[in-house]
């Protein structure tokens, strides 16, 4: 069985994965307990950073006042933030949903984004 477990080390705490399991003696029975514990520290504090940045990025994303977006080569949206909906007019559900940048750009703007799709 696997668990993770806080070891304490000289430098501090670790994250291990351990895993744990019975060893027998002479007769058969297990006699002693053996391990094999791999240290996931780095990996942890890896994926804290990267949540913490992902935090910041969706924050200045959805509070920023100009229309945000990325989409794929298609011209189908895969990420948007709240001005989207205020200046468009869609709802995030509607524009993630399947509208094209053609549907929701402005007609004097739209071939500024097909240009810069290409």
């Amino acid at each position: 069985m696997l668990t993770v477990e806080d070891l304490e080390q000289e430098d501090g705490i670790h994250h291990s994965i351990v895993s744990k399991f019975p060893v027998p003696g002479h007769n058969g029975e297990a006699s002693m307990v053996g391990g094999i514990a791999i240290d996931i520290s780095e990996r942890m504090r890896a994926e804290e950073a990267l949540r913490e940045s992902e935090e910041k990025y969706r924050g200045l994303l959805e509070n920023a006042n100009d229309f945000i977006y990325s989409h794929n080569l298609q011209g189908n949206y895969l990420t948007i933030n709240r001005a989207c909906e205020k200046i468009t007019g869609y709802t995030r559900e509607e524009v993630l949903g399947g509208l094209n940048i053609s549907q929701v750009v402005v007609p004097e703007h739209l071939e500024f984004a097909r240009k810069m799709i290409e």
